[in-house]
C-alpha cells in the first residue's frame, strides 16, 4: 500500500535526515509512504531503493505528504512504478505548503495510469518546488511529464477560488519523458518560473527548450553549480567536478570552459 517505507508514516515535527536507503519495495517512498504530520522535515537523503508499486501516491523519497511538510537536499537513483500519482521525489500531495527544494532524480519513473513526473507526480494543493531536476525517463497513460505530472494548486471545491498555489521553479529535465517538463500546468492556480528542458525532448509551452550546449550552462540560480561534461548540479552535491573560469572565458588545466563541458 502507499504506506511503505523505511517509515510507513511520520507524525508532525518529525525529522529524517542523513540517510542512504537500498533495497526493494511494493509501494510508498524509500524514505516513508506518508509524511502524515504538519512540519515534517526531511533533509540529506539518499535513495537507490527500486520501488515497484501498484497503488496510487509511489515517491521515490515520499509517497505523499500532508500540510507543511519539507524535503530537502535529497536524491533518488531507484526506479519508481505505480498505478497513478508517482514521482522522483514526491508521488501526490493532501494538503497544502509542502516545499521540495534542492532535490534531483535519476531514476525511470513509471504510471500505468495518470500522473507522473521526474520530480512530483501531482499536486492539486499549494507546494513550492525550487531547485530541482530530473535526469530519469518519464512515462505514464497521461500527463507525464519530465519535472511534474500535473501542476496545480489548492482551489476551492464549490467556487474555484485559488486557496494555495503551486510556485515551480530554477528546474530542469534531460531526460525522456512523453510532456518534456509538464503533464499538465493550471494557468489559474499554478505559476511556472525559470525552468528548462532539452530541445531534443519535444516542445512544452510551459517551459523553456534549450540544446544540450546551452542546457549545461543553463542560469539556474544560486542553487546550482556548472560542472564539466554535464548539466548544472546542485550545490551540495560532492560527486561532480565544479568548473572554474574567469570572467573573460579564460580556464586554466583542468579545469573546464564556462560551458561545463570541455575538460583539458
Amino acid at each position: 500500500n502507499a504506506e511503505r517505507g523505511l517509515f510507513g508514516a511520520l507524525g508532525t515535527d518529525s525529522k529524517v535526515s542523513n540517510l542512504t536507503i537500498k533495497g526493494k519495495s511494493t509501494g510508498g517512498g524509500a524514505v516513508t509512504g506518508y509524511a502524515n504530520g504538519s512540519n515534517v522535515v526531511i533533509e540529506n537523503c539518499v535513495s537507490y531503493v527500486e520501488i515497484n508499486g501498484t497503488t496510487n501516491n509511489v515517491g521515490g523519497i515520499v509517497g505523499y505528504a500532508n500540510s507543511k511538510a519539507v524535503i530537502k537536499n535529497c536524491a533518488n537513483h531507484g526506479n519508481a512504478a505505480g498505478a497513478g500519482s508517482v514521482g522522483g521525489i514526491i508521488g501526490g500531495f493532501v494538503g497544502s505548503s509542502v516545499t521540495i527544494t534542492d532535490c534531483y532524480n535519476t531514476g525511470n519513473v513509471t504510471a500505468t495510469g495518470s500522473k507522473a513526473g521526474g520530480i512530483f507526480g501531482s499536486s492539486g494543493y499549494g507546494i513550492t518546488v525550487n531547485n530541482c531536476y530530473n535526469k530519469g525517463e518519464v512515462k505514464g497513460a497521461s500527463l507525464a511529464g519530465g519535472i511534474g505530472g500535473e501542476a496545480k494548486g489548492e482551489t476551492h471545491w464549490s467556487t474555484g477560488a485559488v486557496l494555495s498555489a503551486t510556485t515551480v521553479s530554477n528546474c530542469y529535465n534531460v531526460g525522456k519523458a512523453d510532456k518534456a517538463a509538464f503533464g499538465s500546468v493550471d494557468a489559474g492556480s499554478a505559476t511556472v518560473e525559470n525552468c528548462y528542458y532539452l530541445d531534443t525532448l519535444g516542445k512544452d509551452a510551459n517551459a523553456e527548450a534549450l540544446a544540450e550546449i546551452d542546457m549545461k550552462s543553463a542560469p539556474m540560480g544560486d542553487g546550482f553549480k556548472l560542472v564539466c561534461k554535464d548539466y548544472p548540479a546542485l550545490k551540495w552535491q560532492t560527486d561532480v567536478t565544479e568548473h572554474s573560469a574567469s570572467g573573460d572565458g579564460t580556464v586554466v588545466a583542468p579545469t573546464c570552459t564556462a560551458k561545463g563541458y570541455t575538460e583539458y
